[in-house]
């Protein structure tokens, strides 16, 4: 049995039951041993596989709380989390993803010797046994083995598909024919193996897709035992029935460790409440939240400084979410609340502070991101209106805390606001992302066919001078970049093997990419990456470009803009027609993916259009993005055009690059989105690219994908209706 998950440990993180089933059942797991699990709490996960559920707890302990019971003279370390697998390729890979944690290779026969006799110090607080059980040969061994080895009021986690319905049934037999031999027992069946051994102390069914067989959680106390007590539960966790066992208490978050563990000497002397929210865009937006969702890198690295200086922070991403805020509101009851968006964004941004403050007026609220470092006006109101947001995190601010990079510097000045003593915070670095703070949420951030995905940047700023660009607005044309060992540490953090590198242009420096890529190598890091670049780089560097790719380079996202070269040179691009065709041959050569993004001239006619389709299919580029040229607000070309805008200033949803926001020159409105919309299916969607993708990524991610675009091409055919 063992060769057959040897097989699927290979890709086991990116198969499609994550979605459907390992991933829901992970956060049932965790949400119900949520504020149950301290640092001193022995967890075992019996076919633990890669490591995925132990990983997520940890989190969910908080690495603060050991650091505070090892300050209290206790024997505290990760490796109280133990996994075994009978499968050595499933063990390698949980080794590679969490060598803080104790992974061997042991068959669930031989659980017994875990713990050594009359060492009742050694056994364990909580068994998981999660979609390993029916695979057993013997589970009723199996059961009574974990009891041996279970302190006295310890507790078994199971789940597992169950056969309850004719439907489970049959849906259960053609899995077996991916995984061998195996036995999913019913509900009454688990009840009756467990009799003797273990009271039942809950039993629920996990909420997964439709089409899925049942998937039960059942909670399993010792017998002879009360209600568990799992290790010492510091005095501040939290019930298991809150949210918020992922925000970090002032004396037992991971804040404290942070201020601990990277040599924070501050706490804040009023301890806050705060909430970091992301908003969902409004729905006027064409946007590519239906093809991708990332993980909110500004809002962990907030949490991670302001929870280094003892504030509570909990994230919220109503993108994912589907409960209304007022809900999470009324649970967490923050004192302030910090937002981010685009100029996309700010309407609801607004709207939405605006809800908050009628929710409760003592709330504070702040908003910051590229758009209002750069355009701050957009957030203010009118003299005779009461402001929106208490405070707007802009680069022209003055508070003498000078950072080269303004989204940070901002994260700075919100320390100050919020306490922190400005010649402390100026004196201090930044701490990297927090991103335990997005935990519930990991496994839904994605990217295309990359899922899922974590975001990491290296780089701030861009030595180029696009007219039509926004990047070099943020930083006022200051590049500058990271130091490839502290990029690295980072990335040993990161669980995802998919990482995609936001940097406004990863391909700068060869001698950079290339130092980048021997560090991995040194480092054993197994990632795959997709990054941003330009094909002037590329077409130059295919030295780079191959050695990159045997080091994890998956795809690369480069801003073709054009196949005008008239285009080009009005744009400052400083790349020609000749290197966008060299650079996406040699990506193809070398088996990388080209994501590339095209402006689209407000003079195009159907011959234009007609030119374009032809050079995307000569040079094989199937994944576009079409952009109208929009003079985005702030950067060096608005001011040529506001006088021509059709879509209004404050018409904020709109300008989303993919709304016409000025009047085409030779086509109607109307006409303009179809050509658009053909352009789009002729590549993108054409069935021997289809099929091409199903062969490369499998059927349900290009299915999922497939989705995605249709409500992007639905939106499109509402303009087209609408003219």
């Amino acid at each position: 049995m063992s060769v057959v998950w040897d097989f699927w440990s290979k890709f086991y993180e990116r198969l499609w039951v994550q979605k459907v089933s390992l991933g829901p059942t992970r956060r049932a797991v965790a949400s119900k041993l949520a504020g149950r699990l301290s640092a001193e709490s022995r967890v075992l996960d019996v076919g633990c596989g890669i490591g995925e559920l132990l990983g997520e707890l940890a989190l969910e302990v908080g690495e603060a709380q050991k650091t505070s019971a090892a300050a209290d003279g206790c024997d505290i370390t990760i490796g109280q989390f133990t996994g075994i697998d009978a499968s050595p390729g499933m063990i390698a890979k949980a080794q590679r993803r969490h060598p803080e944690m104790t992974f061997e290779v042991r068959d669930a026969s031989a659980l017994r010797g875990l713990v050594r006799t009359n060492q009742e110090h050694e056994k364990f607080d909580v068994v998981l046994c999660t979609h390993s059980l029916p695979y057993y040969a013997d589970p009723d061994q199996v059961l009574a083995d974990m009891a041996a080895i279970m302190a006295p009021e310890g507790v078994l986690v199971l789940a597992q598909a169950s056969s309850n319905t004719v439907y489970d049934a049959a849906a259960l037999s053609l899995v077996k024919l991916t995984t061998g031999a195996a036995s999913y027992y019913s509900v009454d069946a688990l009840k009756q193996m467990a009799a003797g051994l273990f009271v039942v102390e809950s039993v629920e069914k996990v909420r997964t897709a439709w089409f899925m067989p049942s998937i039960i959680l059942m909670v399993l106390r010792l017998k002879g035992g009360e209600a568990p007590i799992l290790g010492n539960i510091p005095g501040n966790a939290l019930a298991p029935n809150q949210l918020w066992g992922r925000g970090q208490k002032q004396n037992g978050g991971r804040g404290q460790e942070l201020k601990q563990g990277r040599g924070r000497d501050i706490q804040s002397p009023n301890p806050l409440k705060i909430l970091l929210l992301r908003v969902m865009p409004d729905p006027e937006t064409i946007g590519l939240q239906h093809v991708m969702v990332c993980e909110p890198l500004e809002l962990e690295y907030l949490a991670a400084n302001l929870g280094a200086d003892g504030h509570e922070i909990v994230i919220v991403d109503m993108i994912l979410e589907r409960r209304p805020l007022e809900a999470f509101l009324d649970e967490f009851q923050p004192e302030v609340v910090l937002m981010s968006g685009y100029i996309t964004h700010v309407g609801t941004l607004k709207d939405t502070a605006r809800a908050i403050k009628a929710w409760n007026p003592e709330i504070l609220i702040g908003v910051g991101g590229v758009h209002a470092e750069v355009v701050p006006e957009d957030f203010r109101t009118e003299r005779s209106d009461p402001p929106v947001f208490d405070r707007v995190f802009t680069k022209k601010m003055e508070l003498g805390v000078r950072h080269p990079v303004p989204s940070l510097e901002a994260v700075q000045e919100a320390r100050i606001w919020l306490g922190a003593a400005q010649e402390t915070v100026a004196s201090q670095g930044l701490l990297p992302p927090d991103r335990s703070s997005t935990a519930r949420y990991r496994d839904r951030y994605y990217y295309m066919f990359h899922n899922p995905c974590a975001l990491i940047k290296t780089s701030y700023g861009c030595p180029y001078d696009c007219s039509f660009c926004f990047c070099r607005e943020i930083t006022g044309g200051v590049y500058s970049e990271r130091p490839i060992h502290d990029v690295i540490e980072e990335l040993k953090t990161i669980p995802e093997e998919e990482v995609y590198i936001v940097d406004d242009d990863f391909l700068v420096s060869a001698e950079r990419v290339q130092n980048f890529c021997d560090a991995l190598d040194a480092a054993d890091l197994n990632k795959k990456f997709l990054i941003y670049g330009r094909a002037d780089f590329v077409a130059c560097h295919e030295h780079i470009i191959e050695r990159f790719k045997k080091s994890g380079l998956r795809a690369v996202i480069i801003g073709l803009e054009s196949v005008r070269a008239q285009d080009l040179t009005s744009y400052s691009k400083r790349t020609s027609l000749e290197e966008n065709e060299k650079a996406a041959a040699i990506l193809r050569r070398h088996g990388v993916e080209l994501y590339g993004t095209l402006i689209l001239g407000m003079d195009f006619d159907k011959v234009d259009f007609n030119t374009l389709s032809r050079w995307l299919k000569a040079n094989h580029v199937h994944f576009v993005n079409l952009q109208p040229l929009t003079p985005l607000p702030g950067t060096g070309i608005f001011d040529d055009y506001k006088e021509q805008l059709m879509v209004p200033r404050e018409d904020y949803p709109k300008w989303d690059l993919a709304h016409l926001v000025l009047q085409p020159q030779k086509l109607s409105v109307r006409g303009f989105y179809w050509e658009m919309l053909k352009l789009y299916h002729k590549r993108v969607a054409s069935p021997i690219h289809v099929v091409e993708l199903i062969r490369r990524y499998g059927l349900l991610p290009v299915l999922r994908l497939s989705a995605g675009s249709a409500r992007v091409s639905l939106q499109y055919l509402k303009k087209i209706r609408q003219g």
